[in-house]
């Protein structure tokens, strides 16, 4: 097991970089040589161990962390992004 932040197995963090690059849940299983369910549930280990409910969210707790960037702030820096983009408010609204 690797020494890390939130306790990942080998195979978690794997299955973890799979999902960040955007890789489904079966092509990972095709990648890792696993039954889906087995992805399945390194992906369920992975909510568990991060507190978070979905990929998105893991996603979005990964790159806070990595980015140094409180997740409560997270709101600020996409509405940032946005308005640089030239993107008209009522196209893309970021307050929910």
């Amino acid at each position: 097991m690797n020494n890390n932040l939130f306790g990942l197995t080998d195979r978690e963090i794997l299955v973890l970089t799979y999902s960040l690059k955007g890789i489904s849940n079966h092509d990972m299983a095709q990648k890792l040589f696993i039954s889906n369910s087995a992805v399945k549930a390194h992906l369920h280990h992975l909510l568990l161990k991060t507190n978070t409910k979905n990929k998105l969210e893991l996603a979005t707790k990964i790159f806070c962390l990595f980015l140094n960037v409180e997740i409560d702030k997270i709101d600020y820096l996409v509405e940032q992004f946005i308005r640089q983009q030239n993107i008209p408010d009522d196209i893309c609204d970021v307050s929910v």
